[in-house]
């Protein structure tokens, strides 16, 4: 279970202040990478920018996981390096480079010292994809009709490995269905599972272009990737009831 932070207090101070249409703002991002941001008493909600690193992905999935296992205590200071780097073009989320032979499979419990490195570095990790997206070609019109018991057993389980290695700060939805129900508006996943039984409290994003419906809030979706909005924050503020 994770603890609270004196970090995360002062967050959800500052969230009281927030007018409802500052919020709201918040469920989406103003255009394909970056999040609102807002000015009181001179001071700033800061822009936080999200980038999947393109160009080191594809050295990446060549190299990374060959010597993975044999290298294993040097994967956290290279992602620190990586990161140092980052910094340089503001970014503060990554999404997890993949390897050709395993692809998303293997951003999970490998990954874990990559998450643990780029967080050392103040820069969020983000497993994906949350949960059973195993092809990619017409993922958005697909649904994996799986039993409970492959659930828990095959899919949710490196999501678990995750959370006992390392501490990610955001989760990302798959693009598709489970059980006729896309991932970003499941609130069996998301709430059910992610939240309540792993207690993950973290943010919960959206793929790019893997929000369809509204749905998506109430199943406890955080944040609607890419902007400007088309579902979240669209009209979501005249239907809040204080």
């Amino acid at each position: 279970m994770l603890k609270t932070s004196r970090t995360e207090t002062d967050a959800e101070a500052f969230v009281q202040r927030l007018t409802l249409k500052e919020k709201v703002a918040l469920t989406a991002t103003v255009d394909w990478w970056c999040t609102a941001k807002f000015k009181w008493d001179g001071v700033y909600l800061p822009q936080i920018k999200l980038s999947v690193l393109r160009i080191i992905s594809r050295v990446w999935e060549v190299l990374s996981y060959a010597f993975l296992d044999l290298m294993t205590d040097r994967m956290e200071p290279v992602a620190r390096a990586l990161l140092r780097w980052r910094r340089g073009v503001k970014t503060r989320m990554w999404s997890q480079p993949r390897e050709i032979l395993g692809g998303s499979a293997r951003t999970g419990y490998d990954g874990r010292l990559i998450y643990n490195g780029c967080q050392s570095a103040g820069v969020a990790a983000t497993p994906k994809h949350f949960v059973a997206n195993k092809i990619e070609k017409r993922r958005r019109f697909l649904t994996a009709q799986v039993d409970e018991r492959a659930l828990r057993e095959l899919f949710f389980y490196p999501f678990q490995l995750i959370l006992k290695h390392s501490d990610p700060w955001c989760f990302m939805t798959s693009h598709s269905r489970v059980k006729g129900t896309y991932t970003s508006e499941s609130p069996y996943l998301i709430q059910g599972i992610l939240r309540n039984e792993w207690g993950f409290k973290r943010l919960v994003m959206s793929d790019w272009v893997g929000t369809y419906y509204a749905a998506a809030m109430n199943a406890g979706l955080v944040l609607e990737m890419p902007g400007p909005t088309i579902f979240l924050t669209s009209e979501l503020e005249t239907q809040v009831y204080l």
